[in-house]
């Protein structure tokens, strides 16, 4: 863990205070979740390439095929899944919590940094965050920019990748926990 980084609760407060809202506020259906650059690549895709079908396919019965934040689905498909993260700040553990099945235009959202940053594509993000959380185009581009503050606050940490919860689905290995 970097010894200069500020805690999670003192690095919150700082948050609340410069953007002036709680980007984690459970008002908000939809937000970005931005991988930290320092566990890039760690996913269930990679470690578990060879059950990543089965996983996807068991995501998708469970969310009946259609979005699980907004009841959508996509016009060429109608899910895709999502691997869906809970972060231990303070000591540097990524956790996987569930694969939520999500639509193209909401999975898009929670791949900000991918679309809206490298590919240029806020005119996806923005207006589908605004319709989904009814919100103003201010308070979405607000919403934004706090969740890449976590990020860049996120990316100082060498993060312990945990995919433990995949043994609950039925899937075997030696190995669930990830370091790089």
């Amino acid at each position: 863990m970097n010894k200069n980084r500020q805690s999670w609760e003192k690095f919150q407060k700082s948050i609340f205070a410069e953007y002036l809202i709680n980007p984690f506020d459970d008002k908000y259906k939809l937000i970005p979740e931005l991988i930290p650059s320092t566990s890039w690549f760690e996913n269930a895709r990679k470690h578990f390439d060879k059950d990543w079908p089965a996983l996807k396919k068991l995501c998708y019965q469970n969310a009946k095929y259609r979005c699980e934040i907004c009841g959508g689905k996509g016009p060429t498909h109608p899910i895709e899944a999502h691997e869906y993260w809970v972060y231990d700040d303070d000591n540097g553990i990524q956790k996987m919590e569930r694969l939520w099945g999500l639509c193209p235009a909401c999975h898009r959202v929670k791949h900000a940094g991918l679309w809206g940053s490298i590919k240029g594509r806020w005119d996806l993000l923005i207006p589908h965050m605004m319709k989904v959380n009814k919100i103003s185009q201010e308070e979405a581009v607000v919403l934004l920019e706090s969740h890449f503050a976590v990020y860049n606050y996120r990316s100082q940490i060498n993060w312990t990748v945990d995919m433990t919860f995949l043994k609950n689905l039925g899937i075997k290995s030696d190995n669930y926990i990830f370091k790089k």
